[in-house]
């Protein structure tokens, strides 16, 4: 994960916390009057950002979508205009490099909102180093996915056998 994306989940956590303690308000009024306040600082970026896709282009539309911390803005507000299992692809896509210096491979089996499957081959050495890069990719694509499921399909067992087809887990 990068130091980018750590802090812009830091930053969303933090105001994940903010909103349950003005939730927890004794006040009935005022914890109305939070709640309408975030609406409305939330609807005033979501026009921003609706009118910055608008003003921007096709080629600067890639760029936003493909920055951690403003494509994470856009799925905060519904408006990226990827689907998740775009946005999984090219976040497996551009770390290719990266699991094939591990020794593996990770492909993308099936995305939605709700389940991302990925499968992962190569050396099995170096399935959970794969799995761990994998689901920070994977989060990082689709942050409110519900289930993350691998399945391994290993070249070779580290002792040299073949593999056998390993029955898929979901992770949380």
């Amino acid at each position: 994960m990068s130091a980018e994306s750590a802090e812009f989940r830091n930053k969303f956590s933090r105001v994940a916390e903010l909103v349950r303690s003005l939730e927890e308000l004794p006040d009935t009024a005022a914890r109305e009057a939070a709640r309408q306040l975030v609406r409305v600082i939330l609807d005033i970026h979501a026009s921003g950002l609706r009118r910055v896709l608008e003003l921007a282009g096709c080629e600067a539309a890639s760029r936003i979508v493909d920055d951690v911390c403003l494509s994470g803005l856009l799925l905060l507000h519904g408006l990226h205009p990827l689907f998740a299992e775009e946005r999984v692809s090219r976040a497996l896509e551009q770390a290719r490099p990266h699991f094939h210096s591990l020794g593996g491979d990770v492909e993308l089996v099936s995305a939605s909102e709700v389940v991302v499957r990925v499968r992962l081959r190569g050396n099995s050495a170096a399935g959970e180093r794969l799995r761990a890069l994998a689901g920070e990719l994977v989060i990082d694509a689709v942050p409110d996915v519900e289930s993350l499921e691998f399945e391994e399909a290993w070249d070779r067992a580290p002792d040299g056998r073949l593999s056998l087809p390993v029955i898929p887990r979901a992770t949380e």
